[in-house]
């Protein structure tokens, strides 16, 4: 069994890794495939600061129990909207995501990010999840 805890996220050691992960994955979403190089590296990464940069974002990392430099995966969200989860494909089904998410289980939860497979399994399979909605434009207000 995979021994990890959950951690605050601390921009010294975690914002390359946030960034190059949650840009990387996204790109191979079908929802950001169609988009032209160009603009997705510019306007994703614009797009991204600005949900860390917001004041009610929390970033949650899944560290390595012993290391807290070895990340296993994040969660990036704020006042009931899930921006992103990213989990290491070799960690996945290890209930990593779900740990993530604990804070919102039981609250209606919007999500910005269509692509992000990962939530929208946790969000159909699991009961305690099952109010949600894709709202792209949230970020817009």
């Amino acid at each position: 069994m995979l021994k990890y805890t959950i951690r605050q996220y601390d921009p010294i050691i975690d914002k390359d890794f946030v960034m190059a992960t949650w840009m990387r994955s996204y790109r191979n979403s079908g929802y950001a495939r169609s988009i032209p190089s160009d603009l997705y590296w510019i306007g994703q990464r614009k797009r991204i600061e600005k949900i860390l940069g917001r004041e009610d974002t929390q970033i949650w990392i899944a560290t390595d129990e012993n290391e807290r430099a070895v990340i296993y995966g994040y969660a990036v969200w704020g006042s009931g909207v899930i921006h992103y989860l990213y989990v290491k494909q070799q960690f996945r089904r290890c209930g990593i995501g779900k740990a993530l998410l604990y804070p919102l289980i039981g609250q209606p939860i919007l999500y910005t990010h269509k692509g992000n497979v990962i939530v929208e399994q946790l969000l159909k399979t699991d009961p305690d999840l099952n109010t949600f909605l894709y709202d792209p434009y949230i970020l817009e207000n």
